[in-house]
């Protein structure tokens, strides 16, 4: 049995951001092995759900954002147009996530480069929410997901992951917006390219490359191309970068229209969620509070009286679930070889970059 503290009403000029407070929450969970649903609260109302086994990440799901992942598996040439189209009408309201599990059922695509493909939406959607200024967490013991698993992963190992990740993409973005121009200097999510009529040279010819040539109209913003096709903003950029040293895209200087909405993970920290577009997650638990069997003191706030707790039931995780989980998840080792061959595939390409 765990227990909730109910925060008191507070003027907002006294509410300050801890930057610290999603670390420290995932750092509890891995010290205590939990397994559940730990979901965070941002300052400009937006909320993520990331989902740990026994400690480590293996999923995060973005309110507001659904990975295009059928659309990643089409621009890798893994899924035809015509399946592609299949899948669709036979799943029109299914999410994207779901349309890529049913090709794996049916034996179109590979379970390992889907899983490839899950770990850099993992990656890139936590990345999103380290940079969020995230005011609350609180954590479902037991709850699990089947959307966009990857390979379960450490908090120490995801930070750094995430640093490197985030270090890359400044380097790709300043070389894309050309060295004489600073990395900061304008957004990489609302650049704007248009591909020239320059065939692409043979170390280009993989069809991820094709695939973002396709989508750069010199209109519509780079965030948009990402988003149809099927891939985070990182890899766009990447991408970007060594079909524009190449002559193959080119930046248009006229700003694209900012989009509202949420076309790659790494917009999550930036974008502001109406809080009416917000629903509750169930059986909450303050992630301080982990330390089973512990009961958590009351603290005060700035002098006031102490705050009231109230008793939240907590649901216990079936068994077979939890061993049905654990197996899917064993699987998922494999995933980790095709993740490395890719990264290595793509350096090659921007070896003389």
């Amino acid at each position: 049995m765990f227990r909730t503290r109910k925060a008191r009403a507070r003027k907002p000029a006294s509410i300050a951001v801890d930057p610290h407070v999603l670390v420290r929450a995932m750092e509890e969970i891995h010290l205590n092995s939990a397994t559940g649903r730990l979901t965070a609260q941002t300052g400009t109302g937006g909320r993520a759900h990331l989902y740990v086994f026994e400690g480590d990440l293996y999923a995060v799901e973005l309110d507001g954002y659904q990975p295009p992942i059928d659309r990643r598996l089409h621009s890798g040439a893994l899924l035809d147009s015509a399946r592609l189209a299949e899948l669709t009408a036979d799943q029109p309201d299914s999410s994207p996530a779901s349309r890529a599990r049913l090709a794996v059922e049916r034996g179109w695509v590979a379970v390992e480069s889907l899983g490839s493909i899950h770990q850099e939406f993992v990656l890139a959607a936590f990345g999103s929410v380290v940079q969020a200024s995230v005011v609350s967490t609180s954590f479902a013991d037991g709850a699990a997901t089947g959307e966009g698993c990857a390979l379960p992963v450490a908090v120490d190992v995801l930070l750094e992951a995430v640093a490197l990740r985030q270090a890359r993409l400044g380097e790709d973005w300043a070389r894309l917006r050309g060295v004489s121009a600073s990395p900061d200097e304008g957004s990489a999510r609302d650049c704007v390219l248009l591909a020239t009529d320059a065939p692409l040279p043979l170390d280009c010819q993989l069809p991820e490359f094709a695939a973002l040539v396709q989508a750069c109209d010199g209109r519509k913003s780079l965030a948009r191309a990402a988003f149809e096709s099927g891939y985070t903003l990182a890899e766009a950029v990447h991408l970007a970068r060594a079909l524009s040293v190449r002559g193959i895209l080119a930046v248009v200087e006229a700003p694209a229209r900012v989009a509202s909405e949420l076309l790659v993970p790494e917009d999550f920290a930036r974008l502001v969620t109406p809080p009416a577009a917000l629903q509750s997650a169930d059986s909450p638990v303050s992630a301080s509070e982990l330390a089973m069997g512990s009961e958590p003191l009351t603290e005060g706030m700035d002098g006031q009286d102490e705050l009231q707790t109230e008793v939240v039931p907590v649901p216990v995780p079936d068994a077979a679930q939890l061993e049905s989980l654990r197996e899917e998840l064993v699987k998922a080792q494999a995933h980790v070889e095709s993740i490395r061959a890719q990264l290595e595939q793509m350096g090659s390409v921007l070896a003389d970059a």
